[in-house]
């Protein structure tokens, strides 16, 4: 019942999301903290994730972060935004993340 919830509210925070940028709404970026971070981060990318973010990001040399973190990360169950960046990173290379959400950039030598 909680996961059901869990997909509806994500899902409602996406609609909402495509809503104010297909309107060009223009919301005051007051993000926090980093469960907020890490919620309006996903909410950008995670149309054009990839199902399977585990080889990609093991690929990219960080294999301290098992398979089913990894997809708990990226469907929203587990909240880590220092192992979505990375995600995003090995998966999306091209995406940059907006300056306002104030992420540092996680190098690969600290994490692995």
């Amino acid at each position: 019942m909680q996961e059901c919830l869990h997909f509806y509210s994500l899902l409602a925070y996406i609609c909402l999301y495509q809503m104010n940028e297909h309107l060009n709404i223009q919301k005051p970026m007051r993000v926090e903290t980093d469960k907020q971070k890490f919620f309006h981060l996903l909410g950008d990318v995670c149309e054009d994730l990839p199902v399977d973010v585990a080889f990609p990001v093991w690929s990219a040399g960080f294999h301290h972060i098992p398979a089913n973190r990894l997809q708990l990360i990226r469907i929203g169950k587990v909240v880590d935004l220092p192992a979505l960046v990375i995600i995003i990173q090995a998966c999306l290379p091209d995406f940059k993340i907006p300056t306002e959400y104030n992420i540092p950039a996680v190098p690969a030598k600290v994490l692995a």
